[in-house]
């Protein structure tokens, strides 16, 4: 049994002894970086006296006691992104929005090789979208909508073949929409509105995705005329 101190800013919030397995400290080690003692009675039911996270508020995990999915939605967090989370080798789902989290996507999200859905959306993220995320075979959706995020979409998305949502508008990023996204044939949702950032032409190669059924690209900087790229 481990002593487990949890302290924040505003000083020490619980001193106890804890049962709860290695995935459970490090949520509660990311609990007490919230820089809000309000935004932690959200999470009441976080108790280090558990064996394990499985029964905590806007937690999940498969049938062998591993979290699952993660999903925390309108609590403002005030803290950074969770790289506690980033050794949780079964989770498929992580949901964080309207949240108010800052700092960077780290690159060692391309650790989470079980993940199917990353959602971080209407948060205060900044940084660019790391080229990690290409190493995300499992991944079919994306969602980065209205962050501070900047530089270019990866090309290392092309990696991402089961791809099905792309959801990236109203950021700051620039450069070409990459080549690379015709290799994401199972795409169906493309929007990257809102970068004026963004130049050039569309790309060919998204003619490749022959699941497309919606692509958002108002208020861009591209110049002159659209092509017709895209294929009945």
């Amino acid at each position: 049994m481990v002593k487990l101190v949890l302290q924040q800013t505003s000083g020490i919030v619980a001193v106890f002894f804890n049962n709860v397995n290695q995935e459970g400290l490090s949520l509660l080690s990311w609990l007490s970086t919230f820089n809000s003692s309000h935004s932690t009675t959200f999470f009441a039911s976080w108790n280090a006296t558990h064996n394990n996270p499985c029964k905590w508020d806007y937690i999940k995990c498969n049938s062998n006691g591993f979290v699952s999915e993660i999903n925390i939605t309108s609590i403002h967090l005030f803290t950074t992104f969770p790289t506690q989370f980033l050794s949780f080798n079964f989770l498929t789902t992580l949901v964080l929005s309207y949240g108010s989290l800052t700092g960077e996507i780290p690159s060692s999200i391309g650790n989470l090789s079980s993940l199917v859905s990353l959602d971080l959306n209407y948060n205060a993220l900044t940084g660019r979208i790391p080229p990690e995320i290409g190493k995300l075979s499992q991944l079919q959706l994306l969602s980065l909508i209205s962050n501070s995020l900047q530089d270019g979409i990866p090309t290392e998305i092309g990696n991402c073949s089961k791809f099905q949502r792309l959801l990236l508008f109203d950021n700051h990023l620039c450069g070409r929409i990459p080549l690379e996204i015709g290799q994401v044939r199972a795409l169906e949702i493309f929007r990257a509105d809102g970068n004026m950032g963004i130049h050039g032409e569309i790309p060919m190669q998204i003619s490749q995705c022959k699941e497309l059924v919606f692509l958002g690209l108002q208020r861009l900087g591209f110049q002159g005329r659209f092509h017709m790229v895209l294929e009945s």
